[in-house]
């Protein structure tokens, strides 16, 4: 009785996941697709970047990152709301960051704007990616085939799972197992090379595709992320929580004025760079008026590395460390807010998480060829066989099942 109910459970989710493939596959499609496109995304725009830089011949002697920031400020007012970003490359530029479209970059020997040698570049990744969430939608036309990518997510994750579930052999030995570990060679069919493909690389992508789709199913679904919050014990943080954690406590003196005697830009980031040795970036909240305190981001990663970035707090009056905050000091549900974004694309592990992240992406891709040639040879081929549209020649062709 007990295998006549599991044979039963079997087969209908066997049915169920192959109805589930058949819906989704132009969404799994194009998350997969783009995904592998968008691998090295990071490096190839710092390789890009790196042609722009000051070469050493005209690296004579560097601006004050304070005249940098007036400068900053007269060509652009909003760049005094931001932070100054310091790169550890002497040839790099100074960045201001200030929202989405406050930002700049100036030559630190000059003070010259310095623009991106290959504005080309940023506008692919930016269509990739809008494919990657919405097909590329406008803005006002966002809404359905977001809904669509969201809902295919979520789908792919079933199909993980119950792939999982499908995927051992109802003998267990190792010849069975086996036959679903490792690409064989000499099938005479093309029904048993897809068979092959699709539960090797299967189970082979199964667990970095799970993080990766439940990381992108926060991104769609509000709910999901308070699933993972609920999972470890803990409360979405709040917009001003996530501010606290990352840009620190900056306190302010009631009537004070700039004439403050407070130090300079440069005097400040020689107090935080001294904290670490081998940091690649420094980005400096700029202050403002009577404020005491300043915050500072210390990142010893590649910009993507949440658990390689610390913040300091800094006294403006002598360059006092205060406090540093590094990223396990943080609140579980801050952490877990920081490193969604980044476990997503992989990048959390640097260069050799996204090389995995691209190549699971590249595996579904087959995955979604070979499952939707599986259905088609089980639901399509025998229909045309039975109105002789197929040559006679493939009446006999056996077709091999997740049964």
């Amino acid at each position: 009785m007990g295998e006549e109910v599991a044979a039963t459970f079997r087969k209908i989710l066997f049915w169920t996941h192959l109805s589930c493939g058949i819906i989704a596959a132009v969404g799994i499609l194009t998350m997969s697709v783009t995904g592998v496109l968008l691998t090295y995304e990071r490096q190839i725009k710092d390789l890009a970047s790196r042609a722009a830089y000051v070469p050493e011949s005209q690296r004579i002697e560097r601006l004050s990152l304070d005249r940098l920031r007036d400068h900053a400020v007269e060509l652009k007012p909003a760049a005094a709301d931001g932070s100054i970003v310091i790169n550890a490359d002497l040839g790099a530029p100074i960045s201001f960051r200030a929202g989405r479209r406050g930002g700049m970059t100036l030559n630190p020997y000059t003070g010259g704007r310095m623009e991106p040698v290959a504005p080309w570049l940023d506008d692919i990744f930016s269509a990739i990616t809008g494919f990657h969430r919405w097909f590329n939608f406008s803005a006002e036309d966002r809404a359905i085939p977001r809904a669509i990518i969201g809902v295919s997510n979520l789908i792919f994750l079933f199909l993980i799972v119950s792939g999982l579930y499908l995927w051992v052999p109802r003998i267990l030995n190792w010849r069975s197992l086996r036959s679903r570990l490792l690409l064989r060679k000499g099938l005479e069919t093309a029904s048993a090379k897809d068979f092959n493909w699709h539960h090797v690389f299967g189970v082979w992508s199964a667990v970095p595709l799970i993080v990766i789709v439940v990381s992108g199913s926060l991104f769609s679904y509000r709910w999901t992320g308070d699933l993972i919050f609920a999972a470890f014990g803990t409360e979405r943080p709040s917009a001003a929580d996530s501010r606290n954690g990352e840009d620190g406590d900056e306190r302010a003196v009631e009537g004070a004025d700039d004439s403050a005697n407070f130090l300079s830009l440069d005097e400040l980031f020689a107090s935080v760079s001294a904290l670490e040795a081998n940091w690649r970036e420094i980005s400096i909240t700029l202050p403002k008026g009577g404020q005491l305190t300043v915050s500072a981001i210390v990142d010893r990663g590649d910009g993507a590395q949440p658990q390689l970035r610390d913040t300091a707090i800094i006294d403006r009056s002598n360059g006092e460390i205060l406090e540093v905050r590094s990223f396990a000091s943080l609140p579980l549900n801050q952490r877990i807010r920081s490193t969604n974004r980044f476990l997503h694309t992989g990048q959390y592990f640097g260069l050799v998480g996204q090389t995995i992240a691209g190549l699971v992406s590249a595996f579904a891709v087959v995955m979604v060829w070979t499952g939707i040639a599986l259905a088609w040879r089980r639901l399509v081929w025998p229909l045309t066989r039975r109105r002789g549209l197929l040559p006679t020649q493939n009446a006999n062709i056996q077709t091999q099942t997740h049964e």
